[in-house]
């Protein structure tokens, strides 16, 4: 039997009128769609915005600003804070690199920039100090009271041969708690202070008094362009004018010190003209150089025995890692090479670890035999061995 076709359904004629109209709108769109997207220029002009949009939306997070002011800003509320920045050391021992003596850059540092406005302020001429020596002085006369001499910490007289050891703290002066603690540790200490420091006179004749002995922590331009030396440093790009200016203020912040030894410095301490102006002014006004030595190619120990300045060289850097395990290390290796040597100088800082860790090992090292001495002491034992006693 034949199948039964459906009638076909009957479609009213408003829906056709609806259907028609839908159909009309789609092919319309579509067709504006291909016209514009299947020519030349609309789709160039697509895909560069596409490729924006694109690097737009990844730049937003990928993108750190490095920004030089940015930096600055932020280590000058570190320095505050007294967070100065732990010393960067400069091991490379790379010939090839040009030597920095003939580097004269014009480019302004950027602390320049910061700390230079202060340098416009009155500094004092040379002769208005206490360390200045108005008439040629011989500073191998035993007979001339130099200010390294003069401003020494007294010492015991039944030290003998016994291994003598001078502790150095760095960075005093910026944060006054921390500055008490050290000044209150067992004497005599070496203390350096740092001249933009706070209440730098009234540190001072604490730390004289208790018996120890002062450095001013003279700030030096670091290899590290990023990191701020503070106010008043010393920069290769000044001339020598302004580095005698900058030397002379940091010179006058306080009293009673016996020499210098450098905040940072890796690239200024390898800065032959640099450093002779250092080491000129020191000679004038009878002050000792401590080379903390951030840097294998430091100029200072060259320069300060071919000028005739008295100085010491840094054996060990006690808190490079502020870490109680590794400061022991340190001070345990300090021992040695006072025993090699006859004597030692290790150089540290105003941290809580490095503090709490000298008030226990000093009493300790005294028991074993172990002396200890200031800077100004281990200079005159060392350069008596070294220049048949001229100093």
């Amino acid at each position: 039997m034949a199948r039964r076709s459906k009638p076909k359904r009957e479609i009213k004629p408003r829906a056709k009128k609806k259907a028609r109209s839908r159909s009309f709108l789609k092919r319309t769109v579509y067709s504006i769609a291909y016209s514009m997207i299947g020519s030349g220029l609309p789709r160039n002009i697509l895909g560069f915005l596409i490729v924006f949009l694109f690097g737009m939306f990844f730049g937003a997070f990928l993108f750190k600003p490095t920004q030089t002011e940015n930096k600055i800003s932020v280590n000058q509320q570190k320095i505050g804070n007294y967070s100065v920045p732990v010393t960067v050391i400069d091991n490379s021992d790379d010939d090839n690199e040009k030597p920095l003596h003939k580097d004269l850059t014009k480019e302004k540092f950027f602390v320049e920039k910061n700390g230079g406005a202060h340098i416009q302020s009155k500094i004092p001429k040379p002769d208005e100090f206490s360390h200045s020596k108005k008439k040629k002085v011989d500073v191998y006369s035993k007979q001339t009271e130099l200010a390294w001499r003069l401003h020494s910490a007294r010492l015991a007289n039944n030290t003998g041969d016994k291994p003598s050891i001078a502790i150095v703290l760095d960075d005093l002066g910026v944060n006054q708690f921390l500055t008490e603690q050290v000044i209150g540790l067992p004497p005599p200490l070496t203390l350096a202070l740092i001249p933009y420091g706070k209440n730098l006179h009234q540190h001072a004749a604490a730390a004289r008094k208790r018996g120890h002995e002062l450095l001013v922590h003279l700030p030096m331009e670091p290899i590290n362009a990023n990191t701020n030396p503070g106010k008043n440093a010393l920069l290769t790009s000044l001339s020598a004018k302004e580095l005698r200016q900058r030397v002379s203020w940091n010179l006058s912040q306080f009293n009673g010190f016996v020499g210098i030894n450098n905040h940072m410095g890796s690239k200024f301490t390898a800065w032959y003209p640099g450093m002779t102006i250092v080491m000129r002014t020191l000679k004038k006004r009878g002050l000792l150089f401590l080379d903390s030595k951030t840097t294998t190619k430091t100029r200072g120990q060259f320069l300060a025995m071919k000028l005739g300045v008295p100085h010491a060289v840094r054996d060990i850097f006690l808190d490079n890692k502020i870490e109680k395990k590794s400061i022991k290390k340190q001070l345990a290796q300090l021992e040695v090479v006072a025993k090699k040597n006859g004597t030692a100088i290790g150089i540290g800082h105003p941290y809580d670890a490095t503090i709490s860790e000298l008030r226990t090992w000093i009493p300790a090292a005294k028991e074993r035999g172990f002396v200890f001495i200031s800077v100004a002491a281990t200079v005159r034992r060392r350069l008596s061995k070294t220049i048949l006693k001229r100093f």
